[in-house]
């Protein structure tokens, strides 16, 4: 076999690519070698017979030989030639492969907004106004079976999936949907349903694009109605399992994003104090307070979503904490490395007590001492909240786990479980939240816990 490879880059060398191809041609039918492909990508680049390589690339998709694919891709992209098309023909085939996700984002330049908020915030008053400013495709997911954004939006190249949500049960249409557009464009809009979480969408759109913006688009009237004022609805027409609150559903399009739009400001007399609220959500947005979703410029650069997901308002919250006193808009910070009783922390999420504090958004981490191995999350919007786990603290970890995971470097009195909540409001009576948390911390002997179930399901809406 050396001798064979010695041979076919003799020709190589001796600029007899034709004959070398018809070596190679008749080893690939019979033997499977690294080498033999390689050889085959670089005799058919360097004829520049386009039309031959594409012919080989179908072969390698007929018998299901992604690998030989994504290394034909890498080839292209070592010899700069175009591998777009052989790329999008890969994950049509395999649209999960993180290889051929990683290539397409490398080449594919054309620049992604996705553009979220909730239902009638003005979305789409937006989008017609960014099509007359841009070429730009866009890509509108409208819950209902029948799409009505789709037939508002003027004068541009439009996919619509309607009859879901681009976040859970339409995922997989809605990446076989993007792998097809076309790199002629000078930006690519996706506008998902107003019930839609951001972080997944974006999340799954980074592995394939380069995204330059995530805005949310928000009604002033909306955020006084469910943030300050405390109105309390679910989304109707979810399955039960996808049931969430209006107001913890606003409180996420909020947190993620690097542009927010308050948009409807007629509807208000005063919107400083919505401003400042979402400014306590989320400090390190640009903000445009708007009327008919009408701003100036059009802040697009490219952004580090994993950084965003990491830097999520109330994530980097944790350990600080602000006052805005013109309109008495506050945070505080609550911690303990002691676990809240079941029972009485659901009670004075209950009662709505913090709500009578002037808490408008929490959320947080905390444990029980009866399920002492997971972490559990804590979220409150308005007059909503929920728990769930969301994962395994280290300490509650198998000693194979813990050879999995990176070693948590600070320990504690109960290693490193802890209470570590935030908490923004409007005048938030901080004496009265701290006193009203630390009723709720366990009294006992902890050790002596059985580590059983309790109220406590995947996620618990209330």
């Amino acid at each position: 076999m050396e001798n064979i490879r010695g041979i076919i880059e003799q020709l190589f060398n001796q600029n007899q690519y034709v004959n070398g191809l018809m070596m190679l041609e008749r080893l690939y039918s019979q033997v499977e070698e690294d080498w033999i492909e390689d050889y085959l990508c670089h005799g058919y680049f360097n004829i520049a017979n386009f039309e031959e390589t594409e012919k080989f690339a179908q072969k390698l998709i007929d018998r299901g030989d992604i690998r030989g694919y994504i290394r034909m891709c890498m080839v292209y992209l070592k010899t700069k030639r175009n591998c777009l098309d052989l790329c999008k023909k890969g994950l049509a085939i395999d649209p999960k492969n993180e290889l051929l996700r990683g290539i397409h984002k490398m080449i594919f330049k054309t620049p992604v907004l996705l553009l979220s908020g909730f239902l009638g915030s003005g979305k789409t008053t937006l989008v017609n106004e960014l099509v007359k400013k841009f070429k730009a495709f866009v890509l509108v997911n409208d819950f209902a079976t029948l799409g009505v954004d789709g037939k508002i939006i003027e004068n541009t190249d439009l996919i619509e999936l309607n009859g879901g949500c681009i976040c859970c049960n339409l995922m997989d249409n809605f990446i076989q949907q993007m792998i097809i557009i076309p790199d002629e464009f000078e930006l690519i809009i996706v506008e998902p349903t107003g019930v839609s979480n951001p972080v997944e969408v974006a999340s799954e759109i980074n592995e394939l694009f380069n995204i330059h913006g995530c805005w949310t688009v928000m009604g002033c009237d909306t955020i006084q109605e469910y943030l300050i004022n405390g109105k309390k609805k679910n989304l109707d027409n979810l399955p039960e399992e996808d049931q969430t609150d209006i107001s913890e559903l606003i409180a996420s399009q909020l947190e993620f994003a690097n542009v927010i739009i308050l948009n409807k400001r007629d509807l208000l007399q005063n919107v400083e104090p919505v401003l400042e609220i979402v400014k306590e959500l989320n400090s390190n947005a640009e903000y445009f307070i708007t009327e008919y979703s009408k701003i100036k410029g059009y802040p697009l650069k490219p952004i580090d979503i994993n950084k965003m997901i990491k830097n999520v308002g109330w994530v980097k919250k944790v350990g600080e904490a602000t006052e805005t006193e013109k309109y008495n808009i506050n945070s505080m910070i609550y911690h303990s490395e002691n676990p809240f009783d079941s029972d009485k922390i659901i009670h004075i999420f209950k009662s709505g007590l913090l709500k009578k504090y002037g808490v408008c958004r929490a959320k947080g981490f905390f444990w029980i001492p009866n399920q002492n191995k997971y972490i559990l999350e804590l979220s409150l919007a308005g007059s909503s909240y929920n728990f769930r786990k969301c994962g395994i603290w280290f300490s509650g970890m198998t000693e194979e786990e813990k050879h999995l995971n990176a070693p948590v470097k600070k320990f504690r009195k109960y290693g490193d479980r802890e209470v570590n909540l935030v908490l923004i409001g409007i005048n938030i009576n901080e004496k009265g939240i701290k006193d009203a948390l630390d009723a709720c911390l366990y009294i006992g002997n902890i050790e002596s816990v059985e580590n059983r179930e309790c109220g406590f399901k995947e996620v618990i809406n209330c």
